[in-house]
């Protein structure tokens, strides 16, 4: 594996670890949904023009936008919310842990929601997970 490849990953370990204080700094000048819509918003400027550029589609496929609609209020939308309110409220070290645990967190509740039977992939992909 080329030496690269570390400093690549200490990079982005870094920018994760320390994204979090610094979110907990700016939550002392602005309120948690107001600093979720100032992320969306920064992400959309970033987004629509490399879009545009490249001549990609700014919409979804006429046929996918309503059930990606769905997938990205309950999951990137949810997800936001509730980590920045977390946030708010527990210290970056704790608020860190909760927010990043919930995929562990969403195997037992999808089980409880949509029992599926279980196999021998499942118990595995879990314990890779975990």
């Amino acid at each position: 594996m080329p030496g690269v490849a570390f400093v690549y990953l200490g990079v982005i370990i870094m920018s994760w670890a320390g994204n979090w204080p610094l979110m907990k700094l700016a939550l002392g000048q602005v309120p948690p949904l107001v600093f979720v819509l100032f992320r969306l918003i920064g992400s959309l400027a970033l987004i629509a023009p490399a879009l545009l550029v490249t001549r990609q589609p700014l919409l979804p496929v006429r046929g996918e936008r309503m059930s990606l609609f769905w997938v990205g209020e309950l999951q990137v939308a949810g997800f936001l919310i509730c980590s920045i309110i977390g946030l708010a409220i527990l210290p970056a070290g704790r608020a860190i842990v909760l927010a990043y645990t919930m995929p562990l967190w969403a195997i037992p509740i999808g089980l409880f929601l949509w029992p599926e039977p279980l196999d021998r992939t499942r118990p595995t992909g879990a314990a890779i997970g975990f």
